[in-house]
């Protein structure tokens, strides 16, 4: 079961819905003052892309909004909605988020990052002083800026790909969770040595999608992979298959469940990179399901 949210833009008057499944737990998301904040990037008036600031009550209704229009210097001041029904401010000075990654942050490759989101009026900091050399990219709306640091003889040209994709995905998620980020350091360590392929592109998208898109898979599946987990799965050793495995008995009988919460469920005795991959592999080869929530238009205006 999923539930909805819908709005009417301000603007553009479309009217924008965006589903969540039921296993989502939206309370966790909630800030002091009782709302959650959603950012819904579209197509709004003159054909110009705008972001919205939806605060969401716990009854899944819209209270206000705020429209952020992208521009080519950087993007315009946010304005106000004009049906607010409570009091929300663009803060003055964008506090500072600092980031205590997870354990298995090596810090080989990545040292530290600076990410300015506009949209959600923060920075996301780790290791702001750190040493070694500055890249910066900025998301194709310029609403994040994205400045790493990095060791001296990382390729720049290939950890730039990265922090651009990392940039465009923090940009287009309808919410934003401060423990994807704690999560993001490992990961760029890893692989931001490498020149990023479509599969590294689909985990980092689950990555920033974890905490509001849900997987599920069936019995029928899960005993499918228990039978012939060598023949479909070959290469993945007695390791893998542990882990394959957990990830499926977490969500079978099609039962939804967050990406997040899987893998807190099976232990973190895993690498959350080897997590994701792991669950990369499983939807490749339709073992599991996975669905994304995002905004889509339900109604074009009233001509």
């Amino acid at each position: 079961m999923n539930r909805q949210i819908e709005y009417q833009c301000n603007q553009c008057k479309k009217l924008r819905m965006l589903l969540i499944s039921d296993a989502i737990e939206l309370k966790s998301f909630m800030h002091d003052v009782g709302t959650i904040e959603f950012v819904d990037v579209h197509e709004c008036i003159n054909n110009k892309i705008k972001a919205s600031l939806l605060y969401v009550d716990t009854h899944h209704k819209v209270r206000s909004q705020w429209i952020i229009e992208a521009e080519e210097n950087g993007y315009s001041d946010a304005k106000l909605g004009v049906d607010m029904s409570i009091p929300v401010t663009p803060k003055a000075d964008l506090p500072k988020i600092q980031i205590v990654p997870t354990s298995d942050f090596g810090s080989f490759n990545l040292k530290g990052f600076k990410i300015k989101d506009k949209l959600r009026q923060c920075y996301f900091l780790l290791n702001e002083n750190s040493k070694g050399e500055k890249i910066k990219a900025i998301s194709p709306l310029k609403f994040i800026e994205f400045e790493a640091t990095i060791a001296p003889e990382i390729d720049k040209k290939i950890a730039e790909l990265w922090i651009k994709r990392t940039a465009k995905l923090i940009e287009s998620v309808p919410i934003l969770e401060e423990i994807v980020i704690t999560f993001l350091p490992s990961y760029l360590d890893n692989f931001i040595t490498f020149e990023p392929k479509e599969r590294e592109i689909n985990e980092l998208e689950l990555l920033f999608n974890s905490p509001i898109s849900v997987i599920y898979t069936s019995q029928n599946k899960k005993s499918l992979f228990q039978e012939n987990w060598k023949t479909i799965c070959p290469d993945i050793g007695s390791t893998g298959y542990r882990m394959y495995y957990s990830i499926l008995r977490e969500c079978a009988d099609e039962l939804e469940k967050s990406i997040i919460d899987v893998y807190f469920q099976i232990g973190s005795q895993y690498t959350f990179p080897y997590f994701l991959a792991s669950i990369n592999e499983l939807i490749s080869l339709d073992l599991i399901c996975f669905e994304k929530f995002e905004f889509v238009t339900i109604k074009q205006p009233d001509n």
